[in-house]
């Protein structure tokens, strides 16, 4: 760990940035304002050259002009001592659970509409391969249908953390087969672009509340329905402190609005709770959703 702090250390002297405080961090790497509307990422994991470099590939295929927020462009990238960096484009804004955290009335109402409609617009970027499943992730999973891949992503994980929920959930492959059911029964769908993380902290807004840029697209991110990122706008607010049951109702009203249906937000559920079940074990909130997800589809 040492060794690392000092790698990054000596990567923020390159770019001059020794002793500035981050603009923002997530999970995935911590953000530097470079000036020039540049932004350093300086990625908190080890990442390999050539996952920067299909990074890069992606957002540069992306179809920047069919919608009305901008996404990442990758100016110049690397790995230096073990750490992996990338220069961005940067994005005007503030994430939008920043907002939630700090508006009301019109604004926050504004905001939570911009962020579903944003949601719904992703597909508009294209999507830069024929098969379904994952674009980004190393290694992805990939299949010839739709349903085949959740149900492929889905069993994979709950082969690799079957202990942890057989502990908590008594036959949990009743909870898969539902899924299998539940995919089947909707048929198969186009493949559009799926962000896959629609989360606030990946949404950015500005000062009136509209949409200015989608962040971090990643290992969630998947050729498939495009029902997902609609789903992904009414899942993701669960268990967020700052919002509020009206914002809760607002987002799954405006989201049906567009076309989300009930029976996908179900399925994306689902589907979800598998995909989650690998998530940081400091996370007891997200386990815990988890699991009471499906425990309900293993009773239902």
């Amino acid at each position: 760990m040492a060794g690392r702090a000092a790698a990054v250390t000596r990567l923020l002297q390159d770019f001059r940035l020794v002793g500035r405080q981050p603009l923002g961090s997530g999970q995935e790497a911590d953000i530097f304002d470079l000036g020039d509307e540049r932004v350093l990422r300086v990625y908190r994991r080890a990442t390999e050259a050539a996952h920067l470099e299909r990074m890069a590939r992606f957002y540069g295929a992306l179809k920047r002009g069919a919608v009305a927020f901008a996404t990442p462009a990758v100016l110049d990238w690397g790995v230096r001592d073990g750490v992996a960096f990338s220069v961005e484009r940067r994005i005007e804004g503030a994430s939008l659970a920043s907002l939630l955290g700090r508006s009301k009335g019109e604004v926050r109402r504004r905001a939570l509409r911009s962020y579903v409609e944003a949601a719904a617009a992703i597909e508009a970027l294209g999507h830069p391969q024929p098969d379904y499943g994952e674009v980004l992730a190393d290694p992805p999973v990939r299949a010839g249908t739709w349903a085949e891949f959740v149900m492929a992503r889905a069993g994979t994980e709950l082969e690799l953390h079957r202990g942890l929920i057989e502990a908590r959930v008594a036959r949990p492959d009743r909870a898969l087969e539902a899924l299998g059911l539940m995919v089947e029964a909707q048929g198969d769908a186009a493949p559009r672009l799926i962000h896959g993380d629609f989360y606030p902290e990946n949404v950015l807004v500005g000062d009136s509340g509209e949409v200015t840029g989608v962040i971090d697209f990643g290992g969630l991110t998947l050729i498939g329905d495009a029902q997902l990122d609609l789903a992904c706008a009414v899942i993701f607010l669960t268990g967020m402190d700052s919002v509020t049951a009206d914002d809760r109702a607002l987002v799954r009203d405006h989201a049906l609005r567009l076309g989300l249906r009930e029976q996908s937000l179900t399925l994306y559920r689902l589907y979800y709770a598998f995909r989650f079940l690998g998530a940081p074990r400091e996370n007891d909130g997200l386990l815990r959703w988890c699991v009471s997800t499906i425990e309900a589809a293993c009773d239902g």
